[in-house]
């Protein structure tokens, strides 16, 4: 480990054994500061609680509970947000230690023009810190790579909160483009280009959008991007062979499938087993997002031992997904947990009340579903109706016999219509005659 680590506002020096925040020396423990030094050791790395017990407390034996003083200790100093608990495993260390000062964005070489499009601040990513580190590890070996997961899980947020991390990382700096409103293949170019701030020229826009991208070390966000698939799959092959120090990400439902994409499936915030002790249960990122978006909508929500199974409840209905979550918090002023986890098998009717600075389509819940259906070619779209008789999951075999079963149950009916046809056709011609 080096001498002295820099994270944030926080500089650690090891030989010393000194915590500077802003500078100035911070009063910390020495079980904590050992505790500080295992986590920076290893940094976006899981560590599991006997890790850091044999590092803390080498050769004794002590109670789980003094970690956790320790660990609650580090956060008063550091924040919440740096130190990750993995519900029944152990913590992982998120704020990644930096070898100089991070540049503040303001100073990062922006190419005179370019666009980040990007807001100041984000709201905080709950749940998220394991897909964080494993995309950002993604990032910095692979140029282009591709968040996929069904609509409402958080590709979006994600990406964004990515983007915000790697504002310094790149010489010229990030810039996000959202293409959820293009509906027109050929004017994708010329978008990109007008959402980058670049001057392209007046002869062929890709050739254009390829030239002025070449000199630049940048990385560039292509949001909600499935429905134009075909048209990215030409486009970027020839923004990534022009412009060598240039990275895409790219969030869709689904992948480019081109060579050197390397493809990160998002799935559903992570849910507590039935059995899973109250306090532990808590740390589950599922639990997390919607006790936080619940306690923003509504001040007098609390969390008890009568409200934790209604909201537990809540969180496996909506198997995680970040968006249903959301929209089902916002309910909460109105209806309570109790009622509002009695209802939710009317989801679709009660989930209607997302923020009015969210795009139109993930407003409600229904919106969100119409929105992915409308991506599927015809065949797939039919294929998903079907398998809508099952209430919950089913077996890959089961859903083969449901397809088969309606697909006689379709020839029949085709032929059933071909035969009224020409029935129809037959007495028409008796009439003439």
């Amino acid at each position: 480990m080096k001498a002295v680590q820099r994270f944030g506002r926080f500089e650690v020096r090891v030989i010393q054994r000194q915590l500077l925040v802003d500078g100035q020396a911070a009063a910390l423990g020495a079980r904590a500061f050992d505790l500080l030094l295992a986590l920076l050791e290893r940094p976006g790395e899981l560590l599991t609680k006997n890790d850091l017990l044999d590092a803390v407390w080498p050769g004794l034996v002590v109670e789980e509970s003094n970690l956790s003083v320790q660990v609650s200790s580090l956060r008063k100093l550091l924040g919440a947000h740096v130190i990750a608990t993995i519900p029944g495993r152990g913590y992982r260390f998120v704020a990644m230690p930096l070898q100089e000062p991070a540049a503040e964005p303001n100073q990062v070489a922006m190419h005179p023009g370019l666009r980040t499009n990007l807001p100041v601040e984000l709201p905080p990513l709950i749940g998220r810190d394991d897909d964080v580190a494993a995309l950002g590890s993604l990032l910095t070996q692979h140029r282009l790579v591709t968040i996929t997961g069904a609509g409402g899980m958080g590709k979006t947020r994600l990406a964004e909160k990515i983007l915000h991390e790697r504002r310094g990382a790149f010489e010229h700096g990030v810039s996000w483009i959202e293409l959820a409103a293009l509906s027109d293949a050929a004017l994708l170019p010329g978008t990109i280009a007008a959402a980058l701030g670049l001057q392209t020229g007046a002869g062929d826009p890709l050739e254009g959008l390829a030239g002025a991208l070449a000199p630049l070390h940048v990385l560039v966000a292509l949001d909600n991007a499935e429905h134009l698939i075909e048209p990215l799959s030409s486009l970027i092959p020839v923004l990534l062979g022009r412009s060598p120090r240039l990275s895409i990400l790219v969030t869709s439902q689904m992948s480019l499938r081109l060579q050197g994409e390397r493809v990160y499936r998002l799935g559903p915030l992570a849910l507590p087993d039935a059995d899973e002790a109250p306090d532990d249960a808590l740390g589950y990122g599922a639990v997390q997002l919607f006790v936080e978006r619940a306690r923003a909508a509504d001040r007098t929500f609390v969390v008890n031992a009568r409200t934790l199974p209604d909201i537990l409840q809540i969180c496996a209905q909506l198997d995680g997904v970040a968006l249903a979550l959301e929209l089902a918090a916002a309910r909460v002023p109105t209806l309570g947990v109790a009622a509002l986890a009695r209802s939710l098998d009317e989801r679709l009717r009660l989930l209607t009340q997302g923020r009015r600075d969210m795009p139109a389509r993930q407003r409600t819940l229904r919106s969100a579903l119409e929105w992915s259906h409308a991506l599927l070619p015809a065949p797939e779209a039919l294929v998903f109706r079907r398998l809508s008789v099952f209430a919950g999951g089913f077996t890959l075999e089961a859903a083969r016999r449901a397809i088969a079963c309606l697909n006689r149950h379709g020839r029949s009916h085709s032929s059933a219509s071909q035969r009224a046809a020409r029935r129809t056709r037959s007495a028409s011609a008796m009439r003439r005659s």
